[in-house]
């Protein structure tokens, strides 16, 4: 997996998942089991999603490796070798993106490595989300354009180094994009 092995550029032993939800448990054990001697700390906003990710931890046999914690990552102190985030940045708002990363680049060792996995888009980002799609699939929503997720990673010092594209795609072509979202990974290095 490319999220992994972008993860797994020079040893580390802290993680922490921003926004854990009950699939993204099973991401968790799935890393501590190919990394050992790892710390893993997920956070999450919802009750619901802490209980299936502390229950499935235990299942595994990993919740002494493996923490999960009912808090907001703005209130998190500590440092981690590694910060993943899938499938929340779309939840953060155009307004609130620098303090993302300011955040994220606070929480991050000096060589800590961040990645963040995001359904975004080329070119300008829309005004205003698709009501439809606002309403019933993905309340609160904002696709970030990819220069509004570098800009603003950018004042945080957070370098993007990895963008991959589908198979054969390219972030110059638009038309040989043919998967629904295109990945985006941030790197931070320093």
């Amino acid at each position: 997996d490319d999220r992994l092995e972008a993860l797994r550029a020079i040893p580390f032993a802290a993680v922490l998942r921003i926004a854990q939800g009950g699939h993204d448990a099973e991401e968790a054990v799935e890393l501590l089991g190919r990394i050992a001697d790892v710390d893993v700390l997920g956070i999450t906003l919802s009750e619901e999603q802490l209980k299936v990710a502390r229950q499935r931890a235990k299942d595994a046999g990993v919740s002494d490796h493996v923490k999960f914690e009912l808090v907001d990552y703005r209130q998190l102190d500590g440092r981690f070798d590694r910060i993943v985030s899938v499938g929340m940045f779309e939840h953060v708002g155009a307004a609130h993106y620098d303090e993302f990363f300011a955040k994220c680049r606070e929480l991050l060792t000096e060589d800590g490595v961040m990645l963040l996995h995001t359904i975004g888009k080329l070119g300008s980002a829309s005004a205003a989300p698709d009501p439809f799609t606002d309403k019933y699939i993905f309340p609160g929503y904002h696709l970030p354009s990819l220069s509004q997720i570098v800009a603003a990673s950018e004042k945080a010092r957070l370098i993007a180094s990895r963008l991959p594209f589908p198979p054969g795609g390219s972030p110059s072509d638009p038309e040989s994009h043919s998967c629904p979202s295109v990945e985006r990974q941030a790197v931070a290095n320093g």
